[in-house]
């Protein structure tokens, strides 16, 4: 199979990150998969976050390796809701807002938009993700928004987030930038069981970036969620301030 545009990109990168890590990335040979709206054949989660109101990390993960819980920092205090208005915000009020979702080979998930919960207001993207049953790996999938968003130097991302079901996924929130795909994030989160957590990205001092990030050209913003065993997650308001 010959694998062209993002999927190349997104690999490149990632092997990039891998190896400023000393970390050797053994890619299958299928890739990645973009996908919109599907069904995942596992049961779901009987979790139902509620609509809250707004209010209520440094290790790379090796993909060959599987990490406890708690060996990370806890999720970013700082505040999801921006003082004044936003320069970017998805609400996921109506939809999925153009976001979409790629997997590691032989991961099974779904994507889908929901009306009945959400953070600060109902709406939200539902993410259910089975990995792979490679003994000793962790996989998962990427949820992103692939639309350049230009120069946010100076600025921070931010989400709101719901763990609804399963062992907390190692958790990223990142973005990548320039025609090189360069990588940087806010460091692994593990969430708390059905609570909205609040995670933030300061662009201008990721807790990780690659030697060729570059916030002033950002291309991608996404949540990276990779595990050993089935997990639902809620992304609720998004927003870049």
């Amino acid at each position: 199979m010959t694998l062209t545009g993002p999927t190349v990109r997104r690999r490149l990168s990632l092997a990039l990150r891998l190896s400023t890590a000393a970390a050797t990335l053994l890619l299958g040979a299928c890739g990645w998969r973009t996908l919109g709206a599907i069904a995942l054949p596992a049961e779901a989660s009987d979790a139902s976050p509620p609509a809250a109101a707004a209010g209520d990390a440094d290790v790379e993960a090796d993909q060959d390796v599987i990490e406890e819980p708690g060996a990370d920092e806890p999720p970013s205090p700082r505040p999801c809701t921006a003082v004044g208005t936003p320069i970017d915000a998805w609400t996921f009020d109506a939809g999925l807002e153009g976001w979409t979702l790629s997997l590691d080979p032989n991961v099974q998930a779904s994507l889908a938009w929901t009306g009945t919960t959400g953070d600060p207001a109902p709406g939200a993207i539902q993410v259910t993700i089975a990995p792979s049953e490679d003994a000793g790996t962790i996989t998962g999938g990427w949820v992103e928004y692939s639309n350049p968003l230009g120069d946010l130097s100076s600025r921070t991302a931010s989400a709101w987030v719901w763990l609804a079901m399963g062992t907390p996924p190692h958790l990223k929130l990142f973005v990548q930038t320039g025609s090189h795909y360069a990588w940087a994030d806010n460091g692994t989160t593990y969430l708390s069981p059905q609570t909205w957590t609040c995670l933030s990205l300061n662009l201008q001092a990721p807790s990780y970036e690659q030697a060729m990030y570059d916030p002033s050209d950002v291309v991608t913003l996404g949540f990276e969620m990779l595990g050993s065993t089935p997990f639902e997650i809620y992304i609720g308001t998004v927003q870049i301030y």
